[in-house]
C-alpha cells in the first residue's frame, strides 16, 4: 500500500525534467481528459514531496493493486463535519463494493485525506478503460456518494489518462 501520495498540476514539459531529474522515484504523468494541455504528476515514493507546491494526500484506506497505468478518477470532497464522518464510512464500503463489482475493470482504489487540507477527502480510483469508469458511474456502487457531492470550490472530479512512456 501507498501511504502517501503527492501531485502536482502542470505542463507536461516540466513534468518531463521532473521524471529526468528523479529517477530514484516512481512518478506517474497523465493528462487531464476534461481540461485540454493539463496534466498531473503524481509521486508514488512515499518519500517527501519533491514539487515545490503540491497536494499530499495520506491513504485511510485502499483496495486492489497500486499499477496506475490506464485511467484515474480523481474525486475530492470538502465537507462539513458530520458529512466528512460519515464519508469516512462510506467512502470504504464504496471501494469495497467497487472492486467485487466491476473486477477486472477498477484495479485499484484509494480513500485519503489532504494532509494540507485535513477536512477534504478524496477518492482515486484507477480504471482499465474509460468505458468501465463511465458504467461504475452511471451505477448504483457509485451513487451511494451522492449524498457527499456538491459544487464547493474544493470539490471536485477530474478524469486522467496515463501518458505512455516515450
Amino acid at each position: 500500500m501507498i501511504k502517501t501520495i503527492n501531485y502536482a498540476l502542470g505542463s507536461k514539459s516540466y513534468f518531463n525534467d521532473e521524471i529526468t531529474a528523479n529517477p530514484d522515484r516512481r512518478l506517474v504523468i497523465a493528462e487531464n481528459l476534461t481540461t485540454e494541455d493539463n496534466y498531473i504528476l503524481i509521486d508514488l515514493s512515499d518519500k517527501t514531496s519533491i514539487f515545490g507546491s503540491s497536494i499530499q494526500l495520506e491513504t485511510l484506506y485502499n483496495v486492489g493493486d497500486d499499477l496506475f497505468d490506464h485511467f484515474l478518477f480523481l474525486q475530492a470532497f470538502d465537507l462539513d463535519d458530520e458529512k466528512r464522518a460519515m464519508l469516512k464510512k462510506v467512502g470504504p464500503k464504496v471501494l469495497d463494493d467497487t472492486i467485487k463489482n466491476f473486477d477486472g475493470k477498477m484495479e485499484g482504489g484509494y480513500f485519503s485525506t489532504r494532509m494540507d487540507h485535513p477536512q477534504t477527502l478524496v477518492m482515486l480510483t484507477l480504471w482499465k478503460t474509460k468505458e468501465d469508469l463511465d458504467q461504475w458511474l452511471s451505477s448504483s456502487t457509485y451513487h451511494q456518494l451522492d449524498d457527499y457531492i456538491n459544487q464547493q470550490l474544493r470539490n471536485f472530479t477530474e478524469v486522467f489518462k496515463v501518458v505512455e512512456d516515450e
